[in-house]
């Protein structure tokens, strides 16, 4: 198994271990294909996204992980976007400086917090955490 799958299999588990203000279950996706449109129920989904590495010694690298943590639903009213922008700075909270076996956590990002086009045009809600971890690569 790849380091970053393996990296986003021990996030999926970190996140469904965790208690939010909504019920979820994170689901590792390799493949991310959705009609955003016929989205109802709420979906987590973490993505390995990138490997950058550089030179860390002669014999080994030091890596860069990207991975990706999606939430979406169908929102339409202002409440609901509220409590989905709540339940992503909960997800972003639970895996705030969680380091795994080979990973260190290194920086996370929320940028835009949700995407307001998907609103306006598909009533659905769609935020990206974005969390990098660094590892050894020899």
């Amino acid at each position: 198994m790849a380091q970053i799958t393996s990296l986003a299999d021990n996030i999926v588990a970190t996140l469904n271990a965790g208690s939010y203000s909504m019920t979820l279950t994170a689901e590792r996706k390799i493949r991310v294909r959705a009609d955003l449109s016929v989205i109802q129920d709420l979906v987590v989904w973490v993505v390995p996204r990138s490997v950058t590495q550089e030179v860390n010694t002669r014999v080994s690298d030091m890596a860069t992980y990207t991975v990706q943590i999606a939430v979406m639903k169908a929102a339409v009213t202002d409440e609901e976007i509220d409590g989905l922008m709540d339940l992503v700075e909960e997800l972003a909270s639970e895996i705030s400086r969680v380091n795994y076996d080979g990973f260190r956590y290194s920086a996370q990002s929320n940028d835009p917090i949700y995407e307001p086009n998907r609103i306006d045009d598909e009533a659905v809600f769609m935020s990206i955490i974005e969390v990098e971890y660094k590892g050894l690569r020899t």
